[in-house]
């Protein structure tokens, strides 16, 4: 693994390459220092053409030496083309652990930030100041970090490379999660009247638990309210703050896709006066994102299907996971239009809520004495559409995916019975494994 800068010998670049080669100083990795040259077409004459590429390979000589100075092991690069396709193709070349470049203002530095970052497969770090990491590297001095905080797998990623810088020196790092409530309210089940501009403390309280599960390490978290542009916030609340570095993930979202979902990340590198890394989500991260299930939501109706889906969910969870086991009965009042909140049968002692509690105990009395290392949680939802409860507590709970059984039924069956699976695998932000019993288990064969 090396890391990459790009250079064209500005001030700023320089700075960039300093904090580039001390980070390679302590991983004790190569620092690849790339610089591209761009000739128009019949602009110069082949002599000058050869006297500016020698002048750039001496300019990043000397360079060079002066970063090996600092105890790094550096490789230089002249390249021809636009800059960002040099860069993109050394990535691809190298395939580098970061990339790290100086800030550059202006539509033309705008440009090529733009094309790196939707292409980038790597953290991208933009140096717009040194004297942090040199009091970090020197001193010991923290570097202040604010941590743009979503819902994605992205955010996952952006933690791993703080994780990485911790490696280098000491750092304190604040996340800011913005949302919208109305959104909330509903992916959380979330009942009642509540303001869309005041902070709900109900709402907060969860939203500040599911990030402190995500974010081990984190010293401080912070949710709040937000309509407009989530990345000039994040910029706003570093400048606040007074950190050092703003750290968020990046979809990687071609331009086309910007124009109708924005990019957050985009918006931090244009607003930021700090320093910036913008770090996308590898196929690694969602592999191991997507393996590390250490609770499970399972959906069941009572039925033997309910019981075979159990016995999956809690097979496919390690040793002391936790797995919830979720029934959804109706409202005591359906036809109040009224939003309820979907737990409130937890604290409920209606006859059919008891008769919902006692079925799940029942159901899993078995699955305890087999599995005595997995945690269940009994819990009775109450809601008019199943499938929608079954999603919002799937985010309530912070499960790391959902369980529920299925027929597998298809065609004219499929559209007269409708399926609740279904529906769970559209609306749900979270892996859905579905159970599906064949016919030698439902004989017990």
């Amino acid at each position: 693994m090396t890391i990459l800068c790009g250079t064209d010998f500005s001030a700023r670049a320089a700075e960039a390459a300093w904090v580039a080669a001390q980070l390679a100083r302590r991983v004790s990795e190569p620092l690849h220092l790339v610089h591209a040259l761009q000739f128009g077409v019949g602009e110069l004459h082949e002599a000058a053409k050869r006297e500016q590429r020698e002048h750039a390979e001496r300019q990043l000589r000397e360079e060079a030496a002066r970063l090996s100075e600092l105890g790094a092991r550096v490789y230089t690069h002249t390249l021809f083309g636009p800059a960002d396709e040099a860069l993109l193709q050394c990535m691809y070349d190298m395939q580098p652990r970061l990339l790290v470049l100086g800030a550059h203002g202006g539509p033309a530095g705008e440009r090529r930030t733009d094309a790196l970052l939707s292409s980038s497969r790597v953290p991208l770090l933009i140096v717009q100041n040194k004297e942090p990491f040199a009091l970090w590297v020197s001193q010991g001095k923290p570097l202040r970090l604010v941590l743009g905080a979503d819902a994605s797998s992205s955010t996952d990623a952006a933690l791993a490379f703080i994780h990485e810088l911790r490696g280098f020196g000491p750092c304190a790092v604040s996340a800011l999660h913005l949302f919208w409530p109305p959104q909330e309210f509903h992916r959380l089940g979330f009942g009642g009247v509540r303001s869309l501009d005041v902070v709900d403390p109900e709402v907060t309280q969860v939203l500040i638990e599911e990030l402190r599960q995500r974010l081990p390490g984190v010293t401080q978290v912070e949710v709040e309210p937000h309509l407009g542009n989530s990345g000039q916030r994040v910029v706003q609340a570093a400048r606040e703050q007074e950190a050092d570095l703003v750290v968020v993930g990046s979809h990687g979202r071609s331009e086309q896709e910007r124009l109708w979902h924005g990019s957050v990340s985009l918006d931090v590198l244009r607003e930021a006066r700090q320093s910036v890394a913008c770090v996308p989500l590898t196929a690694a991260d969602a592999v191991k994102a997507a393996t590390s299930f250490r609770s499970i939501l399972v959906a069941t109706d009572g039925s033997d299907l309910g019981t075979y889906a159990l016995s999956v969910g809690c097979a496919a969870v390690s040793a002391g996971a936790e797995v919830h086991v979720v029934h959804v009965i109706e409202p005591r009042d359906p036809a109040s239009l009224a939003p309820s909140d979907i737990f409130v049968a937890e604290k409920s002692s209606s006859a059919e809520s008891e008769r919902a509690r006692a079925m799940l105990e029942q159901q899993t009395r078995a699955l305890s004495e087999l599995m005595p290392q997995r945690r269940l949680r009994l819990h009775v939802l109450e809601s008019r559409s199943p499938a929608e409860a079954i999603a919002q507590a799937a985010e309530r709970l912070r499960v790391d995916v959902i369980c529920m059984g299925t027929h597998g039924r298809s065609g004219l069956s499929r559209l007269t019975l409708g399926s609740v699976a279904d529906e769970v695998v559209r609306l749900a932000r979270r892996p859905v494994l579905l159970a599906k019993q064949s016919d030698r288990s439902r004989t017990g064969q």
